[in-house]
């Protein structure tokens, strides 16, 4: 993976966000899922209801909550090695950031 929104460890950042992952090449569409691609509240264990997308011209995944994300909350998203590039190949680890809303 080469970029993330929100950046790791950012703070104030819109309840209204969309979490994003940048990867240097291309990625095998049907493994960018719900399953690999998500997105939790610290303190929780559910994982926070979104759409995940793929887009192969911009080279990321977006993960869209269904719903505003609480204010002043933690969030850590993930990215599992579930996530394969074309030739089936899966990321070399798990990609883990975490950011914090505003209050």
């Amino acid at each position: 993976m080469t970029r993330v929104s929100p950046a790791s460890r950012a703070t104030g950042v819109s309840i209204r966000a969309n979490v994003l992952a940048g990867f240097s090449e291309a990625m095998h569409p049907s493994t960018i899922t719900r399953s690999t691609v998500k997105l939790v509240r610290r303190g929780t264990r559910s994982v926070v209801p979104a759409v995940v997308s793929y887009s192969a011209s911009a080279g990321r995944a977006t993960l869209n909550p269904s719903a505003a994300l609480a204010r002043g909350a933690t969030y850590t998203a993930t990215v599992t090695t579930g996530a394969r590039d074309l030739a089936g190949n899966p990321l070399a680890a798990t990609k883990t950031w975490s950011f914090t809303t505003r209050r």
